[in-house]
């Protein structure tokens, strides 16, 4: 396990962090919530173990809702909606009372059926409906069906929607991404029901970019699944960055949130705009990172972040499950962005 901190990172206060607490002189949080990812695993491999981490800090931090990065039940997503995995890695693993508030989330590679056998592909072709057993029909539908809602009215899964928070102060974009790998579509399980070989990436791009060109928030926070950008193992996603980056830019977006690199990082470039979290510790991780390009904070074992929303400034606090303490809090002011937004779409910035 490495926990490494950039020169960069701000110095935490010895203080534990209150619900609610001061995030900039005067200011109070107005909008609080848990980033989780790469969870799904009956429980196994730390996700236990994090799931009490996060009912614990819950009850300082009281998050009105949890972020899902995707990645929600492995090795290869629900083959329907009465797969006993939902109850078994998420109903009975998030089963504190401080978890019951919604989880807003978005579909993974494994949610799409990477991760089967690409034989089971081939034998399941021609069954349907109840001639569906265990081992075929594996579809990202079942997640996004209306019957695990039913099942749990905390389970708030779509394949892309904007979610209005704080007044109108702080909107949340979450899109989805394995559309946009290229390498997916080679594979068999692109083509079960609902798969990638039946979505766009090119209209997700165009629905992701309508939303934010209408927002009118001053926070703008995009979720996806994959890495815009990443030190671990995946790395980077080169398709986000060739088409999705630029939004974020053009846009104005503070904060980018995914997982899919099974590890917590924050990376943010120096004179930046976005700052990229990544937070897909929710269970079985993997030791060590490919780089420290623009890297502020890496942990490259189990943990989850809270994100805290005030008028002036985000702040984020990453957990792992051995200490109560945040192992880091990156600090996003609302001002010094919006001043850099301002200068790049060439307007006048008053003195601050």
């Amino acid at each position: 396990m490495r926990n490494w901190e950039g020169q960069e990172a701000e110095r935490r206060s010895v203080e534990q962090p209150l619900a609610n607490r001061p995030t900039a002189e005067g200011d109070q949080a107005t909008q609080t919530f848990f980033v989780l990812g790469d969870w799904g695993r009956q429980g196994e491999f730390n996700q236990t173990e994090v799931a009490e981490q996060m009912a614990a800090q819950a009850r300082t931090y009281k998050p009105a809702f949890v972020v899902n990065t995707g990645d929600n039940f492995y090795p290869g997503g629900l083959f329907s909606v009465d797969d006993p995995n939902f109850d078994d890695s998420f109903r009975n693993v998030y089963d504190a009372p401080e978890l019951q508030v919604p989880f807003h989330g978005v579909l993974g590679n494994h949610d799409y059926g990477d991760g089967q056998d690409p034989r089971i592909r081939e034998e399941c072709k021609v069954l349907t409906g109840a001639d569906c057993g265990r081992d075929c029909c594996y579809s990202p539908l079942h997640q996004l069906d209306a019957t695990l809602w039913k099942q749990d009215a905390r389970w708030h899964m779509q394949r892309s929607k904007t979610l209005p928070l704080a007044g109108g102060m702080l909107d949340l974009f979450f899109y989805d991404t394995p559309p946009f790998v290229a390498e997916y579509r080679t594979h068999a399980w692109s083509e079960y029901p609902g798969g990638l070989a039946s979505q766009s990436w090119a209209a997700g791009l165009r629905e992701l970019e309508s939303a934010l060109a209408q927002s009118e928030a001053a926070w703008k926070v995009v979720i996806g699944h994959h890495p815009v950008r990443s030190n671990g193992m995946h790395g980077d996603t080169m398709e986000l960055r060739e088409h999705v980056e630029p939004l974020l830019e053009k846009y104005g977006v503070q904060l980018y949130l995914c997982g899919h690199d099974h590890l917590l990082e924050h990376i943010h470039k120096e004179g930046g705009l976005t700052h990229f979290i990544v937070s897909g510790g929710g269970s079985q991780t993997r030791s060590g990172f490919s780089s420290k390009l623009d890297s502020i904070f890496q942990y490259d074992a189990s943990g989850f972040v809270a994100v805290s929303v005030s008028n002036t400034e985000i702040t984020a606090d990453f957990f792992g499950i051995e200490s109560e303490q945040p192992l880091h809090t990156a600090h996003i002011p609302l001002h010094h962005l919006h001043a850099l937004t301002s200068m790049r779409r060439g307007e006048a910035v008053d003195s601050m």
